[in-house]
């Protein structure tokens, strides 16, 4: 039975992944960088000094980089900001969870700041018992420093914890802690690796919760 359920936040409980997807799209077209068409594809879940050194070993100039962090980061943070959104089935799991005392807390590469701010804006805050930030760890994701963080937080065997993730350096780093881990599908397409180092890859939260359900009825 599980006791302990693991979010993390962008493009599995929030409608982001999308939003940036769509803007790093747009400034390659602007600036006519086709070497940036669909780039973010290789970002998600990652951290933004991983996401420097890609980029810098794509475009070899630290200036031009600089710049488009910036245009990216205003324009996606407008966007954010104006038309955030829950995933589909998001409520529904942390429903589930409050009604059954099961522990929720919150894994994010994302930094504590934005990441209370949004949780705050749609109104989910207050179904998390813990959240950790891509800001307050060491190592970040694929590392399992932010997943163990938690679960010794709550002092529950890592047997009786799952992690629900939507990239493949997330679904690495669950594979790393030792927890069963499922995979959401957001931006990213499963592979075999995903397949093979997760109990479930689903289209949403709601096939999502129908496991965990099913599990817990054992």
């Amino acid at each position: 039975m599980y006791e302990l359920l693991i979010f993390d936040v962008d493009g599995l409980l929030l409608d982001t992944e999308r939003v940036w997807y769509e803007t790093w799209n747009h400034v390659a077209e602007r600036r006519q960088i086709p070497e940036l068409q669909n780039i973010f594809l290789q970002m998600i879940g990652s951290n933004r000094q991983a996401e420097t050194i890609l980029l810098n070993n794509l475009l070899k100039d630290t200036e031009l980089v600089k710049d488009i962090f910036d245009e990216v980061g205003s324009l996606g943070l407008n966007r954010i900001e104006n038309d955030l959104q829950v995933k589909d089935g998001v409520i529904e799991i942390l429903e589930y969870a409050n009604q059954n005392n099961l522990k929720v807390g919150v894994a994010t590469s994302t930094n504590k700041k934005n990441t209370l701010k949004r949780l705050k804006k749609v109104d989910i805050i207050h179904y998390f018992d813990y959240i950790i930030c891509g800001d307050e760890v060491t190592h970040m994701k694929p590392h399992p420093e932010i997943y163990d963080t938690v679960i010794s937080k709550f002092d529950i065997d890592k047997t009786k914890s799952i992690i629900l993730e939507d990239s493949s350096i997330g679904v690495e780093a669950a594979h790393r802690s030792g927890v069963d881990c499922i995979m959401v599908e957001d931006l990213v397409v499963p592979t075999e690796v995903e397949i093979d180092r997760t109990v479930l890859v689903c289209k949403n939260l709601h096939e999502a919760l129908d496991y965990i359900k099913k599990e817990n009825r054992k």
